[in-house]
């Protein structure tokens, strides 16, 4: 297994799709709007596009894997869709209670979440590609 290069390539493909998050943190950060940082729902569209993402992702690998078990990634494929959604709803939640904390935390959790799923599955994504 080589290792580094499949990490590298998860990196590379979450660093496109976060890059555009983290820079308006900065901007709300350097904007002193601190309090924005945890109630905006950039975490919440972040997220969604992780999830989304790593859902076509592996859809998409699946086509040059023969030899796999579809039916339990047929379900982390589903979870991942709830989760996506769940995530557009923390965003709707935000948009109209703009101070809801308990939103506001769990976007930010669930972006951790799939930060973690992100890089697992672009890794698993290398792999049903034949990158390793």
């Amino acid at each position: 297994m080589n290792f580094s290069n499949e990490f590298k390539t998860a990196l590379t493909a979450y660093l496109f799709v976060a890059t555009p998050f983290f820079v308006l943190i900065v901007v709300k950060i350097l904007s002193g709007r601190y309090e924005d940082i945890l109630l905006t729902g950039d975490w919440a569209i972040a997220s969604a596009m992780m999830f989304s993402t790593s859902y076509f992702n592996v859809k998409n690998a699946l086509n040059h894997a023969n030899d796999i078990n579809k039916v339990g990634l047929d379900l982390y494929l589903q979870v991942t869709l709830i989760l996506a959604f769940i995530s557009i709803a923390i965003y709707v939640v935000l948009l109209l209670q703009p101070k809801n904390y308990p939103a506001a935390v769990a976007q930010a959790l669930l972006f951790l979440f799939a930060t973690i799923n992100f890089i697992k599955y672009s890794r698993l994504t290398y792999r049903l590609k034949g990158g390793v």
